[in-house]
């Protein structure tokens, strides 16, 4: 799955454009180096997410085969490593 669709599929970013927008300007870094929309998700791969206003830090657990997780299931496909919340002045 592209880590797009994954970002937004699992709740992390709302909506697919917005993961699509935050790889394109470099907010979205895979095992310490920066990825396109369309780089694969494996398992076991360390994301970074550096948002203007959150770092955010997880590891793939799983790979969801649907297009849509429900919410309560959502948390099966990542562990949580780091969530900081950045203060905008």
């Amino acid at each position: 799955m592209r880590i797009d669709k994954y970002l937004k599929v699992i709740g992390i970013i709302p909506s697919r454009t917005y993961s699509k927008r935050a790889c394109d300007k470099g907010y979205v870094r895979v095992d310490g180096k920066p990825v396109k929309a369309s780089h694969n998700v494996r398992e076991g791969e360390i994301i970074e997410i550096d948002l203007p206003d959150r770092y955010i830090k997880l590891k793939v657990t799983g790979v969801p085969q649907k297009k849509n997780v429900k919410k309560s299931e959502r948390e099966e496909y990542y562990e949580l490593i780091q969530y900081v919340r950045k203060n905008i002045i």
